[in-house]
């Protein structure tokens, strides 16, 4: 019985040493790996079509648009469907404009071009002189936009 007593009692002290932690010599702990935070994304957004009916990745829309005198002309310039002639050509120049209510604006000055007493800004759509106002005029895929300081002709011709 002893015997039993000793055995026992050796095996709770191999247990219990077992379970005790070992003091550790003065290593200094390795560091916690810091989490990688992810690249931010970067999301190309694709115009929007007014167009409800139009695919929701419907290709961007160019035309050509080119003004007299100017050194910014590109051979094409892509614009979001819905907008006017106006929009574009201030896109992409230095435009100085007069509101008239009710009609819309006139172009005085494009560029540091302006239009003395003898002459106006005159835009054309595919070759020919525009009906209506560059505020009014809505773009369309492919149009050919040219602005011209045309001669005023007061003979009423």
């Amino acid at each position: 019985m002893k015997r039993l007593f000793i055995l026992s009692a050796s095996i709770f002290l191999l247990a219990a040493a077992c379970n005790q932690t070992q003091p550790q010599a003065n290593i200094p702990a390795s560091p916690q790996p810091q989490a990688v935070q992810p690249a931010p994304q970067i999301k190309i957004v694709q115009p929007t079509s007014t167009n409800s009916s139009a695919a929701p990745h419907a290709p961007i829309l160019t035309v050509t648009q080119t003004v007299d005198g100017s050194g910014q002309n590109k051979p094409s310039n892509a614009f979001v469907q819905g907008e006017t002639a106006i929009q574009l050509l201030k896109n992409g120049h230095t435009v100085d404009v007069k509101e008239y209510p009710g009609i819309g604006e006139m172009v005085l000055a494009i560029g540091g071009i302006k239009a003395d007493s003898q002459h106006f800004w005159e835009f054309f759509v595919n070759g020919k002189s525009s009906n209506v106002g560059a505020s009014s005029y809505v773009l369309k895929n492919g149009d050919k936009i040219e602005w011209k300081l045309s001669t005023i002709n007061s003979s009423g011709e």
